[in-house]
């Protein structure tokens, strides 16, 4: 009923964004995308269930990545990454900042798993489409199999019942 109000509140809304949101998230984002280049250390002997003598399958559970993350950063002391019918959800908080992020990961070739954002949710206001783009073209959240060994392909993924599995296949160079 009061356009002006709306106005106001609509004007502080982006001003808030502009000072502490978007600061925030390019940070939160930096930190991420640095680690994930780290990601491979979670592929050890235990998380491998071998399916025959080329093909193997990667487990990872949502608590031992989250617990990977804090171990990386305390920045991540305060979210909480969650893996379900194929999406990747983050809720959490940094700088006094509530944020969420969904998205998925495509897997656009045998050694690249790229991360799509489908909602940025900034003190549960939703963002839009183009900040969505802008932080995506900025930050490389993407996964990169051949850190773990060179001559790992991805078959497929998923990200259900709090677990993300990979179905790898070694291709040897001969």
């Amino acid at each position: 009923d009061d356009p002006t109000a709306v106005q106001s509140l609509m004007d502080h809304l982006v001003n808030d964004w502009r000072e502490r949101g978007l600061p925030a998230f390019r940070k939160f984002f930096a930190v991420l995308s640095n680690v994930m280049g780290e990601i491979s250390e979670l592929a050890t002997p235990d998380r491998i269930q071998s399916n025959g003598l080329f093909s193997h399958t990667l487990t990872i559970g949502e608590k031992e990545f989250n617990n990977f993350l804090v171990s990386k950063n305390e920045l991540f002391a305060q979210s909480y990454f969650q893996f379900n019918d194929d999406k990747l959800i983050v809720d959490g908080s940094y700088e006094q900042i509530n944020l969420r992020i969904v998205g998925e990961y495509e897997l656009v070739s045998p050694t690249e798993l790229q991360f799509h954002i489908d909602q940025l949710l900034f003190d549960g206001f939703e963002l839009p489409r183009s900040t969505i783009e802008e932080l995506a073209q900025e930050f490389d959240l993407g996964f990169y199999p051949e850190l773990i060994n060179p001559h790992i392909r991805v078959d497929s993924l998923t990200l259900d019942e709090q677990r993300l599995q990979l179905n790898l296949k070694w291709e040897l160079p001969f």
